[in-house]
C-alpha cells in the first residue's frame, strides 16, 4: 500500500502474510467498518512505524499477531498477540490485552 486512504468494510489477513506499507510519501491510513484480524507482518518502506494509521469502528474484538503502526479501535477490545510478540506503534481500544512477555515499543503517529 503507497500513501493514502483506505477503507474496508472487513479486513482479515492470515498468518504469515505480509503487508507492505510505502510511506515514502505520507502515511498509510487504513479504515475498517467491521472486522479485524491481523496476524500480518508488517514491513514498512521509506519510514517507519509512526506514519502508519488502523482505525477500527467495530464492536467485535480485533485481534493482531504482530502490528507496525498505530491501533485506534475506540468501540471495540483489542487483543495483542500471543506469547513474546513485539508490537511498534500505539495499541488504543476499548480494552486492551497484552499476553505475557509481548513488548510495545512507543511510537505515536505522526502525519
Amino acid at each position: 500500500m503507497s500513501a493514502g486512504t483506505y477503507n474496508f468494510h472487513n479486513l482479515h489477513f492470515e498468518n504469515n502474510s505480509i503487508i507492505e506499507c510505502d510511506v515514502s510519501n505520507g502515511p498509510v491510513k487504513i479504515f475498517i467498518a467491521n472486522f479485524y484480524y491481523s496476524g500480518a507482518a508488517c514491513t514498512i518502506v521509506g519510514g517507519d512505524a509512526s506514519k502508519v494509521l488502523y482505525g477500527y469502528l467495530g464492536t467485535s474484538d480485533a485481534t493482531v499477531d504482530k502490528l507496525e503502526g498505530t491501533l485506534i479501535a475506540p468501540n471495540a477490545k483489542v487483543n495483542a498477540g500471543g506469547w513474546a510478540k513485539t508490537f511498534y506503534g500505539q495499541l488504543i481500544g476499548k480494552k486492551v490485552i497484552m499476553h505475557p512477555d509481548c513488548k510495545l515499543h512507543f511510537m505515536p503517529f505522526v502525519e
